[in-house]
């Protein structure tokens, strides 16, 4: 029987991103360090606005 498909077998390996992700929603980009821990979290300070109360910062 012949493989259907044929070639070379696909690379199901994932390759891990190097360097810190966020930890509470995991993306790479834009981080800083929590002074209290030392843990990375997404940086968006610069689109908090001042008074909103708003609880996605």
């Amino acid at each position: 029987m012949e493989r259907k498909g044929g070639g070379m077998p696909k690379n199901t390996s994932k390759s891990k991103p190097t360097g810190p992700r966020c930890g509470l929603c995991g993306k790479t980009g834009n981080l800083i360090r929590t002074e209290c821990c030392g843990n990375w979290i997404c940086d968006d300070e610069d689109k908090y606005v001042i008074f909103s109360y708003a609880r996605n910062s």
